[in-house]
């Protein structure tokens, strides 16, 4: 059973050695803070990945800890809390957590596995292998869920606050999401200043108290330079309990220009700041993602613009978000079916983690000239009958935003526009043939 390996303090079951997993160290470090200020933490057990790797069985010593340290369990969530993750930023579900449920026996062990597995993830090793992290192995956040019912996600409120810039963000999620909560859309958000109060408040007179108390907190954890904390929480019959604290970049105020003209008509901002990029990529729906992991690595100041449906899916391996690490800001453009909808609250998160996102369409030359010619690009077929997919322009660009005053602006850093290339594709010259020879759609 090993349990001699554990120190259980009541709220906390803490390894005597080995790594303890991003997610449960931000966590348990906040703790006493959080407990002054009137809150409470799960009852919760971290488990190092060395304990894991050295077990033989990984699931099955797993569920031996939750049977010993939680006799009485019916439910239990088992999250991800690897050595890296929140390091170098949030990421949109790069790994998974589950929810196992006592009597399904042995599923729990298929669950428990599953987020073990998740570590391996093609997104997560090209992150790991980007940043430098060393390949070590997934540790666990066990924790008692939040409920009013034995059994059933039935808090009276979930969400998360994002204490992100001059004013906070609290996100509102439907409890019967249980732990996918923050990977769906939110029911409701409002914007919070720094005293607590929420604006336009009669709108949302029943969240008042709890934006003030979240703010109170938000202030009262260790400061980092540049950064806030995301703050996830569930309401149940005992009070507000805190489920995660992670640090994500915090932005000041901008200064809007009155001296660049846009080309971006934003329908939704996300992120305050400004970047000034280099040049733009352009992924639309179909593409190879080995170029667009390649292209990441070595370019370092960029903007992406794609479609909706590339940077909202829930799915790790789907949502090229997972991929990369160095576009300074992002634009979504019109893609059909998601055009306008919001994203999940995990990723907002990512979204405006020291960069800038806008959604939206390009106006001018960009709608008429440049989205022609990439429509064109990506209906092209190569030898293998696959959508040639990524482009990319010198084309440098200022983008800026501030999501509290829903202003958004993309503008020409230099007044110049510069023609787009295909990205991963060797015969150059047979393309260039073939597009110039396709009249427009």
């Amino acid at each position: 059973m090993m349990k001699s390996l554990f120190n259980d303090s009541g709220v906390w079951v803490l390894p005597k050695k080995g790594t303890i997993g991003g997610k449960a160290q931000n966590l348990f470090d906040n703790s006493g803070t959080i407990l002054r200020d009137g809150f409470s933490v799960p009852r919760s057990l971290a488990i190092p990945f060395e304990y894991l790797l050295e077990s033989g069985n990984p699931a099955e010593f797993v569920l031996d800890q939750i049977d010993f340290y939680f006799p009485d369990w019916l439910m239990m969530c088992v999250r991800s809390s690897a050595p890296d993750e929140d390091n170098n930023g949030r990421m949109p579900g790069l790994y998974i957590s589950e929810n196992l449920w006592k009597p399904d026996g042995d599923y729990a062990l298929v669950l428990i596995d599953r987020v073990l597995r998740s570590y391996d993830n093609l997104a997560a090793k090209t992150r790991r292998l980007h940043l430098g992290f060393d390949e070590k192995g997934m540790g666990l956040l066990i924790q008692e869920p939040v409920t009013r019912t034995p059994g059933v996600f039935d808090a009276y409120t979930v969400g998360s606050f994002g204490n992100i810039g001059d004013r906070a963000l609290l996100s509102i999620a439907d409890p019967e999401d249980g732990m996918n909560a923050m990977n769906e859309k939110p029911l409701a958000q409002y914007r919070v200043g720094i005293d607590g109060k929420i604006a336009k408040a009669t709108l949302s007179s029943q969240y008042a108290e709890l934006a003030e108390r979240l703010m109170s907190l938000a202030q009262n954890l260790t400061a980092i330079p540049e950064k806030g904390w995301e703050i996830e929480f569930a309401e149940n019959n005992a009070g507000v309990h805190i489920l995660q604290t992670t640090p994500v970049h915090k932005s000041g105020p901008i200064k809007i220009p009155n001296n660049i003209k846009s080309i971006f008509e934003p329908i939704a901002v996300l992120g305050t700041g400004e970047a000034e990029t280099d040049g733009i990529l352009y992924a639309p729906p179909l593409f190879n993602l080995d170029d667009l992991i390649k292209f990441d690595a070595a370019n370092k100041n960029y903007c992406l613009v794609t479609t909706h449906s590339n940077i909202a899916s829930n799915r790790p391996e789907e949502n090229i978000l997972n991929y990369l690490t160095n576009p300074k800001a992002i634009i979504d453009i019109k893609d059909g079916f998601f055009y306008g909808h919001p994203f999940a609250i995990h990723i907002q998160q990512y979204l405006r983690e020291g960069r800038v996102a806008l959604a939206g369409k390009f106006t001018d030359i960009f709608e008429e000239v440049l989205l022609e010619e990439w429509e064109r690009g990506a209906r092209l077929l190569d030898r293998s009958m696959r959508p040639l997919g990524l482009m990319y322009s010198p084309t440098r660009l200022v983008v800026i935003a501030d999501e509290f005053k829903e202003f958004g602006l993309v503008g020409l850093a230099d007044g110049k526009v510069y023609d787009f290339e295909p990205v991963g594709i060797r015969d150059r010259e047979r393309l260039t043939k073939i597009i110039s020879d396709i009249p427009p759609p």
